[in-house]
């Protein structure tokens, strides 16, 4: 078995525990070689989800799921030979390095050599095009050889000749875990449970785009709108639209506190079809503007 499949299942590994720890294991079909080490522990994890899952719904416990809590941002800044110029100080706590470590220190010294192949092709399509603006998944290596991976944007700024690559990344457990929604039907009080679940991640996930109407979202989660609207404020003690509303408030105010991202970016990531919009409803929610809000210098843009 090659490397690269051993990481891949590895990595599913790390997304089924990530989806545990969060309230919300998704459905999957394990893999069944008995000789297979990754094999027999997917089939464990998969047996445990599922009957802390039944055993969840059966109290009638609705469990929450909050992704962006666990989100921050690595920024690295390279000057024209692609050396490290500065950075943000998640960076030294993520990668656990000392700041005089990196200051100076050709960036494809903190990547594996996997990634220094990306990175160097990466490169050479810039020279080609004079142009230089992708995202790219790389594996840092961190102060104590472990490796950490991470989706990067990598981007010249504006002025100068100066590189600028940031990665939002999930910090539970450093893996990038995708959420499906089952589609196997359900019945009865679980089964029901089961749906405002569902759609409470549904809402989770789709913070920055319009929220269909409860009709919409009773055929896509395969209930009745009447049911959804009453069961989801009597497990959640507030109405879909309320929810939606303040959760994407919520995001806002984490990225607003814990990245470097824009106001106006934040807004758009919130699904704020305009800056001026999402002013008035943030200052409406919390009584001050979100340019009031403190941010640290390592954490501007």
């Amino acid at each position: 078995m090659s490397a690269s499949t051993d990481l891949e299942k590895i990595n599913v590994i790390y997304q089924r525990l990530f989806e545990i720890a969060v309230g919300q294991p998704t459905d999957f079909t394990p893999e069944t070689n008995p000789n297979d080490d990754y094999d027999v522990l997917l089939n464990t994890i998969h047996g445990l989800a599922h009957q802390l899952q039944h055993l969840t719904l059966s109290l009638g416990i609705v469990p929450p799921y909050y992704p962006y809590q666990n989100c921050t941002q690595l920024v690295f800044v390279l000057d024209g030979h692609y050396r490290i110029q500065d950075y943000n100080l998640e960076v030294v706590r993520l990668l656990h390095y000392n700041p005089e470590d990196l200051i100076g220190v050709a960036f494809d010294g903190i990547i594996n050599e996997r990634s220094i192949d990306v990175w160097k092709t990466l490169l050479a399509d810039e020279v080609a095009t004079n142009s230089i603006c992708s995202r790219i998944e790389l594996f840092f290596i961190t102060k104590d050889r472990c490796l950490f991976p991470a989706y990067c944007n990598v981007s010249r700024l504006n002025q100068g000749t100066a590189l600028l690559i940031t990665s939002l990344i999930t910090t539970l457990n450093k893996v990038a875990a995708t959420v499906s929604i089952s589609t196997e039907p359900t019945t009865g009080f679980e089964g029901e449970l089961e749906k405002l679940q569902n759609l409470h991640r549904y809402i989770l996930e789709h913070l920055d785009e319009p929220l269909p109407t409860l009709r919409e979202l009773a055929k896509l989660f395969g209930s009745e709108e009447y049911k959804l609207k009453v069961g989801f404020r009597e497990h959640y003690h507030t109405s879909v639209y309320h929810f939606y509303h303040e959760e994407r408030l919520k995001k806002a105010h984490s990225l607003i506190m814990d990245s470097s991202i824009t106001l106006k970016e934040i807004a758009f990531m919130c699904g704020f079809t305009t800056y001026l919009n999402f002013y008035k409803a943030f200052k409406k929610q919390y009584g001050y503007a979100p340019s009031n809000l403190s941010r640290s210098s390592s954490k501007r843009g």
